[in-house]
């Protein structure tokens, strides 16, 4: 605090004037500021619960991406030679299959022996490889172009096996030591009988044949060189010998994925079935997810009588719209997976009168022991036909879900709610309408069937949080009109602390001149009071 000198020595009016401008101040500016710097605390209590809203609603979206990779069904194995997995959930259907893994697909593979090191030189000028199939009179038919290694007398085998693991062949090369000093070069080819390998190597003159030819149609003992000898898978599928070239099967179940782990003479089940209790628990962690976010939104949005009850966004118009979307969301009728649309409440799933959800446990069962396949209209969108012979899939994301109906005409014509489709490649499609985007294939000379496009409660809540978590979304563009507004707000506060600044320095400027005119009064006075002294004087 400064001193105030003309109080101190007792020439001005005695006042203490710095005090008095201070609180002058004071009283003026304390008011404007503690109210600007209460607007200044409520928006960054705001954007800090945005923040963390949106945090929730990233573990919201994350925990129902879990959730929606169960579809009701459970698929298993029951031994160890298969392992299956779920590739499409869409396509997954319930059923067994008996299956056996008699051979397992393999990768040919040669080997060429006897080099000293790693930088032993190779004997060929150039090698050309072909990839394709021995056949059984020991005549080979090539399936690729061929291509050729051009090589030196200086090319090692190191060098050899780079190059071959540059070729565009699947080729995998490589140097293998055997024992002391003794190295081979091994090349192994892809999985399956029509990826086995040729190579013709052009021997250095005068040599007339090359120890790193593969070729047993022209050299018999080049069989010798043959490690493992490429085949296809062989399995045994509901009775049914089938090859494939590699040991993943992707098309003998549909949307299921197929390891084969080891060959066996043992017959082994593939099932899909619908379990409840998974079921169960699967809506009973959706509840719980729901009600996670659903009570975390009504905390921050809380009224109260008292401020101290609020909640930090309490009464934000943006949260009382999430909260209401997620409620419309969760009472809208599910429509595409049946002729009768589905509710979250077939499920035993109900609201309670504070707004959180719980399962009636038995009106689940009743509904699930009605409907096991119903699941799917909380988790997983999909697309399925009246008629088996017709297939349907769609694409993009512009349509939307319902029931439509399919006519294929004896001219080879077809329309969709009566709107004509194209026909590409034998595939009829529709570019408009709610359906945009479907594609149906059928080999039936005609057809009246429907198409049920379903969206699931699951993909529903996704969207809807996807459209809060992307990049300058609603809840972005209010945390940066709050941004904006503190920084306005802290103009404002630089702004008046000026301006009170300048109003002590007129308040002192003020009490300065009057003080000036109270020590001149002063002295004024000690001189009449000295010449009324005088005068009493000069009268005795």
């Amino acid at each position: 605090m400064a001193v105030d000198y003309l109080s101190a020595l007792n020439v001005g009016s005695g006042l203490n004037v710095t005090q008095i401008v201070d609180a002058l101040v004071d009283a003026e500016q304390a008011p404007q500021e503690a109210s600007i710097t209460s607007k200044v605390d409520e928006k960054t209590v705001s954007i800090s619960t945005f923040a963390e809203l949106k945090q929730n609603f990233g573990e919201f979206s994350e925990n129902l991406g879990l959730l929606s990779s169960f579809t009701g069904l459970v698929v298993q194995s029951s031994g160890t030679s298969i392992v299956a997995n779920v590739k499409d959930k869409s396509k997954v259907a319930q059923g067994n299959h008996t299956m056996s893994v008699q051979q397992l697909a393999t990768p040919h593979t040669i080997a060429f022996t006897g080099f000293a090191s790693e930088t032993a030189t190779v004997d060929a000028s150039s090698i050309a490889i072909d990839l394709g199939s021995w056949e059984n009179d020991g005549t080979f038919s090539a399936l690729t172009q061929q291509q050729t290694i051009s090589l030196d007398g200086s090319t090692t085998i190191a060098d050899l096996r780079d190059d071959i693991n540059e070729l565009d062949l699947g080729l995998t090369a490589a140097i293998v030591r055997t024992n002391d000093n003794n190295y081979a070069l091994t090349i192994r080819a892809a999985l399956g009988s029509q990826n086995q390998m040729r190579l013709q190597a052009t021997p250095i003159s005068p040599a007339s044949y090359s120890n790193l030819n593969f070729d047993p149609e022209t050299v018999a003992n080049d069989l010798a060189k043959e490690a493992i000898s490429g085949a296809d898978a062989i399995i045994s599928f509901d009775g049914i010998t089938v090859t494939r070239p590699t040991n993943t099967v992707d098309d003998l179940i549909e949307g299921i994925s197929l390891e084969l782990k080891l060959a066996s003479n043992s017959y082994e089940t593939i099932s899909a079935s619908y379990n409840e209790e998974m079921t169960l628990e699967a809506i009973q962690l959706f509840v719980d997810e729901m009600n996670t976010i659903t009570t975390t939104l009504a905390e921050m949005n809380k009224t109260g009588v008292a401020d101290d009850t609020n909640g930090p966004l309490a009464g934000d118009t943006l949260v009382r719209s999430f909260r209401n979307q997620l409620r419309m969301i969760t009472t809208t009728p599910i429509t595409g997976f049946a002729d009768a649309d589905v509710f979250l409440s077939s499920f035993g799933v109900m609201t309670n009168r504070d707004g959180t959800l719980s399962v009636d446990e038995t009106k689940f069962k009743a509904y699930f022991a009605a409907n096991p396949g119903g699941f799917a209209a909380l988790a997983n969108s999909q697309v399925n036909t009246s008629s088996t012979s017709v297939k349907a899939e769609m694409t993009g994301n512009l349509w939307t879900p319902g029931i439509y109906n399919f006519v294929k005409n004896q001219d080879g014509s077809a329309t969709l709610d009566g709107v004509p489709m194209s026909l590409e490649n034998g595939t009829y499609k529709i570019t408009s309408g709610g359906a945009r985007g479907l594609h149906i294939n059928t080999d039936a000379t005609t057809a009246n069937v429907s198409i049920y496009v379903g969206k699931s409660l699951f993909e529903t809540l996704q969207d809807f949080t996807t459209s809060i978590l992307k990049t300058d979304s609603d809840l972005d563009r209010k945390v940066s009109r709050y941004t904006e507004d503190i920084t306005k707000y802290n103009k404002q506060l630089e702004a008046l602390n000026t301006k009170m600044e300048k109003q002590r320095e007129l308040y002192v400027q003020q009490f300065s001149a009057m003080e000036t005119s109270v020590a001149a009064f002063k002295e004024t006075g000690k001189l009449l009071d000295n010449l009324m002294e005088s005068w009493r004087a000069s009268l005795k």
